[in-house]
């Protein structure tokens, strides 16, 4: 599958060769074998030399440093400190651009700009680590748990990914690799001792030279070898922090003639000594792998290596080599002493080598990881969807029950719904981080607090994103200051925004002219909104609500008192309540029945209308009630009298729509977005006119206009369930 697509992977890596070291080689050596599909961007430190922006083939190189690195082994801190933040953005920069598919991170410092590639970008990465040494780290247990997948190069590396809280289910064990075209069991001369002396016996070595490869025990081990094998000749090639105490140390042995510190060499002459070696070894105290292991078997020299890490998976004792105890001389002295004394036994370890090492071909390594990027890359993303919304369940609210619904019905037809509410969806590092595994972010709100960093997070993580409106932000908050005292449409239509407001609205319109789709409840807001905003009518599309199951059986009987009237919803401003509560007083006072109103909701407004009660005098018939659920709601509707919505402007009346359901006479303001076939059966007023709201109210006090009333609700059969929403809202994901 991953050669049938054309795809980008991104490597950000500090090193990368000419640089020597194992995991610029395995980086270098899987880009250059990956298939013509597949591009690879390699954005790394600039090294002296070199050109900052280089093609090899289908890899494309760019180099970014505050300085040039001249020592091809070895960087500073200094030079390390200037490369990762300019890598870390010229990454970020080509993820923009390039459209990458998959990051993968050689070496945890790679890994770290993947972490934050991943929150900037929303592009998944993949982490690599060839060493061991640090099990239990806090730090990259938070870099390494975030990955799609961890690539270890032996099972001891996986170990210390489990340690670090990765899932083992994430963890995969590919080994490092050897290039056969390079590395054969071809015998060659001594690349530095003369020709007159090449009957010695050669023991190579190499590595960094590091306290953790142990080098000083081998030195140690060479004192008694040489007593024994009196010919022998004993090379480490590499370089390190430790090279001057070892010259040192061979000097103070006296072993200066027979000890060859030869330094760095560039990765193509190794071939040179491994081809003169009698015996190779590699006396670690830590390793993850060992590709030096794997390069000596592939040139068939018999190896001597530490019992520990990754050395344990690739030799196979007294078959392949030999292992022995770490930061032991004796057993490695022995060790190479048996090799010497036992040519056969040599011979033979050296050809079961030479046969285990094709296990480790490049191209196997390279096709084995290719894998990987096709099982991440091919990942189905078209049915994940990030819900950034205001509320969610538990919360209790219209918006909470309607994305909780939607998301259950989205499952049933296979989505996947992750959710980012509160403080989450206005975060853009944290809708970074849940929009990586989403295909689209589907943002609930009219509010620019959660709407911007929804669309940040669509562009850096390239993910197309929806937006529903269920209100009007501008508006609503004008009404709450009590600046206007106006309807939604007349707002827009008489233009009564402030010059901040039109800052607001433009910038509102601009982010909403910038996503893939804009998504209205009724017709009453989209033509507003294409008035004012003149969005794309080819982004825009309606999706009313669900309606509420309608009750069936026999109307009810008028009730008895007390008679109840039933407001639910958000304690507000806009709700127009000091209306209702001042039309209840009129009700008290020029009629003798006991009438109750029952409040129930939440918001800033509740002080404001308990005054309003007292100051009327009908504290007494006026129940205030918490926010209660859905179901509890259509519950109380069922005994209710009436109910009463009242508000100034109501965009998606889904409290009368309840009413509707329950057969319970509702009475709405006529500024709504139900559509006209709905609300001409229904008894709407002026909410601007507080005498149109008592006349309803006296009407419904009638018998027969209450029952004429409740029967024609029994014959309004709305049927729209969450289901017919849902299917909805897949035909427009899959459409973008």
């Amino acid at each position: 599958m991953l050669r049938e697509r054309k795809i980008t992977i991104l490597y950000p890596i500090i090193h990368y060769p000419p640089v020597i070291g194992g995991i610029e080689q395995w980086a270098e050596n899987l880009a250059n074998r990956q298939p013509e599909n597949v591009k690879v961007i390699v954005v790394t430190g600039r090294v002296e030399g070199q050109p900052n922006v280089e093609a090899r083939g289908r890899v494309l190189i760019f180099r970014k440093s505050i300085f040039s690195l001249r020592d091809l082994s070895h960087s500073s801190r200094f030079y390390i400190l200037g490369a990762f933040p300019l890598v870390l953005f010229g990454s970020i920069l080509a993820a923009r651009k390039d459209k990458i598919n998959l990051v993968h991170c050689h070496g945890f410092l790679s890994a770290v700009m993947g972490y934050f590639l991943s929150f900037f970008t929303g592009t998944p990465f993949l982490g690599t680590e060839q060493s061991t040494g640090w099990a239990g780290s806090w730090f990259r247990g938070l870099i390494y748990r975030r990955a799609e997948l961890c690539i270890a190069a032996s099972k001891a590396v996986g170990k210390e990914f489990e340690s670090i809280g990765v899932d083992r289910s994430k963890i995969r064990i590919i080994p490092n690799g050897v290039d056969f075209s390079i590395f054969s069991n071809v015998r060659g001369p001594t690349p530095y001792i003369p020709r007159g002396e090449q009957k010695v016996f050669n023991i190579l070595s190499v590595g960094r030279l590091e306290k953790v490869k142990g080098h000083k025990y081998l030195i140690d081990a060479f004192i008694g070898i040489k007593k024994e094998i009196p010919n022998a000749k004993l090379t480490i090639v590499g370089d390190g922090l430790l090279a001057e105490d070892l010259k040192s140390k061979i000097k103070e042995l006296s072993l200066d003639g027979d000890i060859y510190l030869v330094g760095e060499v560039p990765h193509s002459d190794l071939p040179k000594y491994y081809a003169y070696a009698d015996v190779f070894v590699m006396p670690s105290i830590s390793e993850g792998f060992g590709i030096a292991v794997i390069e000596a078997m592939a040139s068939g020299v018999p190896v001597v290596a530490s019992r520990v890490g990754g050395l344990i998976d690739i030799i196979e004792e007294n078959n392949t080599g030999l292992l022995v105890k770490p930061e032991n001389s004796s057993e490695i002295k022995e060790a190479v002493c048996f090799l010497k004394n036992n040519p056969v036994k040599a011979e033979e370890f050296s050809k079961n080598a030479l046969l285990k090492s094709r296990e480790y071909s490049w191209d196997k390594v390279a096709r084995s990881v290719g894998d990987l990027y096709s099982e991440l890359v091919t990942k189905d993303f078209s049915k994940k969807i990030l819900f950034a919304t205001s509320i969610f369940t538990p919360d209790i609210g219209g918006p909470a029950v309607y994305a909780e619904k939607l998301r259950e019905e989205l499952i049933s037809i296979g989505y996947e719904i992750e959710v980012a509410k509160g403080k989450d969806s206005r975060s853009l590092l944290r809708l970074c981080q849940k929009a990586k595994n989403s295909g689209v972010i589907y943002a609930l709100t009219s509010s620019p607090r959660i709407l911007a960093p929804a669309l940040l997070a669509s562009k850096f993580s390239g993910k197309k994103i929806v937006v529903r409106l269920g209100g009007d932000y501008i508006w609503e908050r004008a009404m709450e200051k009590r600046r206007v005292d106006c309807s939604l449409s007349s707002f827009y239509r008489d233009n009564r925004l402030t010059v901040l407001e039109k800052v607001v609205a433009y910038f509102i319109a601009s982010m909403l002219k910038r996503v893939d789709g804009v998504i209205f409840t009724t017709e009453f807001q989209k033509e507003i909104y294409n008035k004012y905003y003149k969005l794309k009518a080819s982004n825009v599309s309606v999706i009313e609500n669900a309606y509420p199951r309608f009750e069936s059986g026999k109307s009810r009987s008028f009730p008895n008192e007390p008679l109840k009237i039933i407001y639910a919803g958000r304690i507000i401003w806009l709700k127009n309540l000091h209306s209702l509560i001042r039309a209840l007083s009129r009700l008290k006072r020029d009629y003798k029945e006991n009438i109750l109103l029952e409040i129930t909701g939440e918001g800033p407004d509740l002080g404001n209308l308990i005054e309003e009660a007292r100051s009327r005098g009908v504290s007494e018939s006026i129940i205030f009630a918490a926010a209660l659920p859905h179901e509890e709601i259509l519950e109380k509707l069922k005994m209710a009298w009436i109910a009463v919505l009242p508000s100034y402007s109501e965009v998606s009346p889904n409290f009368a729509l309840e009413a509707c359901a329950a057969r319970t006479p509702i009475i709405l303001t006529k500024e709504c977005g139900l559509s006209a076939g709905i609300k001409d059966k229904l008894i709407t007023f002026d909410p601007f006119d507080e005498n149109s709201l008592v006349l309803a109210m006296e009407k419904m006090l009638d018998r027969n206009e209450w029952t004429k009333y409740q029967k024609e609700l029994m014959e309004l059969n709305l049927d729209r369930s969450y289901k017919e929403v849902a299917e909805e809202h897949n035909k427009l994901f899959q459409n973008l």
